[in-house]
């Protein structure tokens, strides 16, 4: 037990979750999701997205005209980026739409 806690701290510690993933709820955001700051609008994030996932191009098929259709809200008041659109942004990789994503919350913090 001991080595859990050990373990759990450490995690934590650097920033991780405090859920492992065998226990997670469907309600938390995995590793596939990008939770947003509280202290960032999603309105913001929701036409970035839009401008990234739209650039160049024309509507893609299945994406509505409501920008808010990126987000998805979860328990607690929670809002998330699924981890379909992260794929989207970053073609095809999580790490790549997670990277996205910082950069528009840094952006966004800056600016207001």
């Amino acid at each position: 037990m001991d080595q859990a806690h050990r373990m759990a701290r450490r995690r934590l510690e650097s920033g991780g979750a405090a859920n492992s993933k065998r226990s997670r709820g469907d309600d938390d955001a995995g590793e596939s999701e990008f939770v947003l700051p509280s202290d960032v609008n999603p309105v913001l994030v929701a036409m970035a997205i839009h401008a990234k996932l739209h650039s160049g191009r024309g509507a893609q098929a299945g994406v509505g005209d409501d920008l808010l259709n990126v987000l998805e809200r979860r328990s607690g008041g929670r809002v998330v980026v699924p981890g379909f659109h992260l794929l989207r942004l970053g073609d095809g990789r999580f790490d790549r739409g997670r990277r996205f994503m910082h950069r528009v919350v840094n952006q966004i913090r800056a600016s207001h």
